[in-house]
C-alpha cells in the first residue's frame, strides 16, 4: 500500500468513526484555512511601516488611545479600532503592523466563513486563496481601505445567514453604521436597500395584518435602536460636533474631488505638468473657476469637463479590475495611483473567462429547476439586493473618483464569489468537491506552490520609515517641541505623525476634562484641533539647490528657516549629492553647535540621524 492509499484511508477513518463529520470538516477546513494563511504571510513582519493616509489616521488613534476622542468626519470606527491596538503597545512601529495583521485576520476568517456556508469545500477553499494569496489584498497601501471592505463581508454573511424576518433590518443597520463611521459612500447602499424593503413591504402589505405590521416594526426598532446608540456614542465621542461637522466635511471632499480630477487629467493631457496632491488649486480655478469646487459645482461650472472626467474613470475600469482580481493587468493606463504589474493578456484573457463563466452559469442555473440550481438560485436571491446595492455603489465610486482597486475590495470578494458560484453550477459532480481526500491534496498542493511574502519582491519591503521611526523615537521629546521646527527630507509628514502625534497630543489627556474651568467646551475643542493641526515641518526639498549644495549652506539654511532640529534620512544624501556624505554633514552641524541625538550608518552608506538645537 502506497503513501497516498494510507493517508486516504485514514482521513476516511476520521470521518466514519466521526459522530458528526460535518465537524471534522470544519475542523479540518479552519486548519487548512490557516495554513494557507500563514505560508502566505510568512515573513510579513518584514515589512516597512506604513507611510500616506495611515500616518495621518494615526494622529486620530492616539486621541483615541489617550482620551478616547475621535473626529466623527474621518473614519471614527477605524480610528478607534486603531487606537486600541495602542494599549497594547505605544510604538507606532509595531501597532500598527498588529492592527494590519488583525484586519487580515478577520477579513479572512470572513471570506472563509462565506465560502463555507455556499459553497463546496474545496472552492470554498479556492476562495481564501484567492483572498489571501494576492498581495493587492493583503499588502494594500492603506490599512483604512482594508477596514472598508469588512462592512460588505459582514452583510454579505447577513444576507445568508439571517433569517427573511430579521435580513432586512440587519443589513440597513450595518448599512447606517459604515456610512456614519467608516466610509460615506455606503449611504448609496442605504437608499438602494431601503428602496428595495419599501417596494417589498408595499407589494405584502395588502396581506399582512396588523399584529404582523407591528413586530415588523419592532424588528426594525430595535436593530435601529442599538444604531443609534453606536452612533451616539461615537458622536458624543468626537470634539467635531455640531456645525463643525459641516465644515470639517466640506474640505474633505473639494479637496479629494481636486486630487482626484488633477490626477486623472494628467493621465490624459500633458499641458499641465503639476503634483495633484500639492499644485491642484490652480488647474481647479482654470477649469471650473474656483480652486475647491464640490462636484456639484463642478458639474455647474464645466459639465463637459466633468464628463470627461467620468468617461475617463470607466475607461480605466477594466485595467482596475484586472488589478483587483489578479493583481495584474494588460492595459497600460494605471487605474491606481502606485504602481501596478503590467502582464500581456493573461488579465484580460481571465477577466473574459469569468464574465462568460457568470453569462453561461446564469443561464444553466435559471434554466433548469433541479435540487442543485434551486438551492444556488436560493444564494443568490438572497444575497441579490447586496449585490445590487454594492455594483450601484462601486460604479459611483469608479465614476467620482476612479477604479482604485483598494477602493473595490469587498465588490472583488462577492465577484469572485459569484464566479465560483457558477463554476459550482457547471460542475456535475461537484458533491466531490466535498471530499476530505480533495480538499487535503489541493491544500497541499496550494502550500507547495504559492509564494510567500518574503519569498515576493514588494515595495512595502524597500522602506526606511520604520527604521527610521525606531531609531529617533527615543529621542522624541527633543524632536518633537510643540511649535518647534523639525526640518525632514524624505517622508515628511508621516515621520512628524508617527513620532510626535503622542509627544504633543499627550496634552489632551488633561483637554476636556471638567476641572479645567478656564476653558469652554469650544475653547478646548479649538486648542485640541490647533494641537492636531500643529505636527508641522521644515522641508528640506523646498529649499534652493543652493541652499542645498554643501553641509555648510543646508546649515545656513536651516539656521535661516528657523530649523531646531534636523532629521537625515538614508535617501538625502544620494538625493543630495554636494551634501557630501554622513560624516561631513555631521561635523559641520557639531561645529555649529547643533547636539547630535542619533546616528547610524546604513548598509548602502546612508545614514539615520537627528540632531538638535
Amino acid at each position: 500500500m502506497n503513501v497516498q492509499s494510507i493517508l486516504k484511508s485514514f482521513l476516511d477513518k476520521m470521518i466514519l468513526s466521526s459522530v458528526n463529520g460535518k465537524k471534522v470538516s470544519l475542523i479540518l477546513y479552519v486548519v487548512f484555512v490557516f495554513a494557507i494563511l500563514i505560508k502566505v504571510l510568512w515573513g510579513y513582519w518584514e515589512r516597512d511601516l506604513t507611510f500616506g493616509d495611515t500616518s495621518s489616521y494615526f494622529k486620530h488613534a492616539v486621541l483615541w488611545h489617550l482620551n478616547s476622542q475621535v473626529n466623527i468626519v474621518w473614519s471614527p470606527l477605524y480610528t478607534a479600532y486603531f487606537g486600541s491596538w495602542l494599549s497594547i503597545t505605544e510604538n507606532a512601529s509595531i501597532a500598527t503592523f498588529l492592527h494590519r495583521m488583525g484586519l487580515i485576520l478577520v477579513s479572512t476568517i470572513l471570506v472563509a466563513w462565506l465560502g463555507y456556508l455556499s459553497l463546496p469545500r474545496v472552492l470554498a477553499l479556492l476562495l481564501v486563496v484567492w483572498w489571501v494569496a494576492l498581495p493587492i489584498h493583503y499588502d494594500t497601501l492603506y490599512e483604512v481601505h482594508l477596514f472598508g471592505a469588512l462592512p460588505i463581508l459582514v452583510m454579505a454573511l447577513v444576507s445568508l445567514v439571517a433569517g427573511d424576518k430579521w435580513r432586512n433590518p440587519f443589513l440597513l443597520s450595518v448599512a447606517i453604521i459604515s456610512t456614519i463611521l467608516v466610509r460615506n459612500e455606503y449611504i448609496i447602499v442605504i437608499c438602494v436597500l431601503a428602496a428595495l424593503s419599501g417596494v417589498k413591504f408595499v407589494h405584502k402589505m395588502r396581506s399582512i395584518s396588523f399584529s404582523e405590521m407591528k413586530l415588523v416594526g419592532l424588528r426594525y426598532g430595535t436593530t435601529f435602536a442599538l444604531t443609534g446608540l453606536l452612533i451616539v456614542y461615537f458622536y458624543s465621542a468626537s470634539y467635531i460636533q455640531g456645525a463643525l461637522i459641516a465644515e470639517e466635511s466640506a474640505p474633505k471632499h473639494t479637496l479629494n474631488m481636486c486630487q482626484v480630477y488633477a490626477y486623472g487629467y494628467q493621465q490624459q493631457h500633458s499641458d499641465w505638468s503639476g503634483s495633484p496632491w500639492t499644485d491642484c488649486l490652480s488647474l481647479m480655478q482654470k477649469k471650473f473657476g474656483t480652486t475647491l469646487p464640490s462636484l456639484r459645482e463642478m458639474i455647474a461650472s464645466n459639465p463637459g469637463e466633468v464628463v470627461q472626467h467620468f468617461l475617463w474613470n470607466l475607461s480605466l475600469t477594466r485595467a482596475g479590475l484586472e488589478v483587483l482580481l489578479f493583481n495584474a493587468t494588460s492595459a497600460r493606463d494605471n487605474p491606481d495611483y502606485a504602481p501596478v504589474y503590467f502582464v500581456p493578456v493573461l488579465p484580460s484573457a481571465l477577466l473574459g473567462f469569468t464574465l462568460l463563466l457568470c453569462v453561461g452559469g446564469t443561464a444553466l442555473i435559471f434554466g433548469k429547476s433541479s435540487k442543485k440550481y434551486v438551492a444556488i438560485r436560493e444564494k443568490l436571491f438572497r444575497l441579490g439586493p447586496l449585490l445590487l446595492a454594492v455594483v450601484i455603489m462601486e460604479i459611483a465610486v469608479i465614476l467620482t473618483q476612479r477604479p482604485r482597486p483598494s477602493y473595490l475590495l469587498g465588490a472583488g470578494v462577492l465577484y469572485i464569489w459569484v464566479v465560483l458560484v457558477m463554476l459550482n453550477a457547471f460542475m456535475a459532480q461537484s458533491r466531490k468537491l466535498d471530499s476530505v481526500w480533495i480538499m487535503s491534496s489541493f491544500v497541499a498542493v496550494l502550500l507547495l506552490v504559492m509564494p510567500s511574502y518574503q519569498a515576493l519582491s514588494l515595495p512595502s519591503k524597500n522602506g526606511a520609515l520604520g527604521d527610521i521611526y525606531n531609531e529617533l523615537r527615543p529621542h522624541a521629546s527633543m524632536l518633537c517641541e510643540l511649535n518647534g521646527g523639525l526640518a525632514v527630507n524624505e517622508y515628511g509628514i508621516n515621520v512628524v505623525s508617527y513620532l510626535c502625534s503622542p509627544y504633543n497630543l499627550s496634552t489632551i489627556a488633561k483637554i476636556g476634562k471638567p476641572d479645567i474651568g478656564s476653558l469652554s467646551k469650544e475653547e478646548r475643542e479649538e486648542k485640541l484641533k490647533a494641537i492636531l493641526l500643529s505636527l508641522s515641518f521644515i522641508d528640506i526639498s523646498v529649499f534652493s539647490e543652493e541652499a542645498r549644495s554643501t553641509p555648510e549652506k543646508l546649515a545656513d539654511g536651516l539656521e535661516m528657516t528657523g530649523a531646531r532640529a534636523l532629521i537625515v534620512d538614508p535617501y538625502m544624501l544620494t538625493k543630495y549629492p554636494g551634501l557630501l556624505g554622513c560624516p561631513e554633514l555631521r561635523n559641520v552641524l557639531l561645529e555649529r553647535g547643533w547636539q547630535q541625538l542619533a546616528y547610524s550608518v546604513r548598509s548602502n552608506g546612508g545614514c539615520i540621524a537627528a540632531y538638535a538645537k
